[in-house]
C-alpha cells in the first residue's frame, strides 16, 4: 500500500475516524514535522480543531539518526533504555544530548505558536496523528505528553507503522487507526510517493488558519 502524499493520507485516515466529525471535545494533534500535514488533513475532513506538538529525536553518538529517544518540549521523555546499554552510551553524553533537544522543542514550539493560541486540551480527546511510525520513540514521548495535558482521551492514527512499534503502544492509547502494518517496514518515506521535507514555514501558515475546517 502506497499514498500519494500526506495530505492523501491524511485524508483517507479521517475516512476510519468520522465518529468524530465535529465533535466539540476533540482535538486534532499533530507531530512536529511531517506529521502536521497529515492532521491537517484530518482536521479538515473532520471539521475540527489543529494544533501540534514538537517532538525532538535524541540521537546516538555515532549515529544521530539512531534514535536512542525522544523529549518533548515540556519534558516528557521516552527512552529505549535497551539500546542505551547496548551501545554504551554515557550518562554525560545522554544528559546533555537530552536538554539540547528539549531546547530545541522548545524553540520550535515558541516558532510554530508564536501567532496563535494553540486548542487547549485538559478534558478533550486527542486525535493524534503522525505522517507514519517506524521505531515509536516519537509517539510515545507524544503520548506521554498528551497525559500530562490532562486529555480524557487519545486515539492514534497514522498511515503506516512497524507492527512491533504499535504493539507496544495498544496499552497506552484508547484506540488505534492505522491503514497499513506491512509485513516488511522499510523507513516510512518508502510508504509514500512524495515524501518532500516540510517546513517550518508550512506548518506555521496551517497552524496560522484560523479554522482548518472545510465550510
Amino acid at each position: 500500500m502506497f499514498f500519494l502524499d500526506r495530505k492523501e493520507a491524511g485524508r483517507e485516515l479521517a475516512a476510519y475516524l468520522q465518529e468524530y466529525r465535529e465533535a466539540q471535545d476533540v482535538v486534532v494533534i499533530g507531530l512536529a514535522r511531517g506529521g502536521v500535514m497529515t492532521a491537517a488533513a484530518v482536521a479538515q475532513e473532520l471539521r475540527l480543531p489543529l494544533g501540534v506538538v514538537v517532538v525532538r529525536k535524541v540521537g546516538a553518538p555515532e549515529n544521530p539518526e539512531l534514535a536512542l529517544g525522544a523529549i518533548t518540549a515540556a519534558g516528557e521523555s521516552f527512552f529505549n533504555h535497551d539500546l542505551i546499554s547496548l551501545l554504551e552510551v554515557s550518562k554525560e553524553y545522554l544528559l546533555k544530548e537530552t536538554e539540547r533537544q528539549k531546547k530545541a522543542a522548545r524553540e520550535r514550539t515558541a516558532l510554530y505558536c508564536r501567532h496563535i493560541s494553540p486548542p487547549p486540551l485538559a478534558n478533550k480527546s486527542v486525535i493524534l496523528v503522525d505522517d507514519g511510525i517506524a521505531t515509536g520513540a516519537s509517539m510515545k514521548a507524544a503520548i506521554l505528553g498528551m497525559r500530562s495535558e490532562g486529555v480524557k482521551g487519545i486515539i492514534l492514527a497514522v498511515p503506516v507503522a512497524a507492527k512491533e512499534s504499535l504493539r507496544e503502544m495498544q496499552e497506552d492509547v484508547d484506540q488505534i487507526v492505522c491503514l497499513y502494518v506491512p509485513s516488511h517496514f522499510e523507513a516510512v518515506g518508502f510508504f509514500y510517493k512524495e515524501f518532500d521535507q516540510v517546513s517550518d514555514e508550512a506548518i506555521i501558515a496551517l497552524l496560522a488558519q484560523k479554522d482548518v475546517r472545510k465550510e
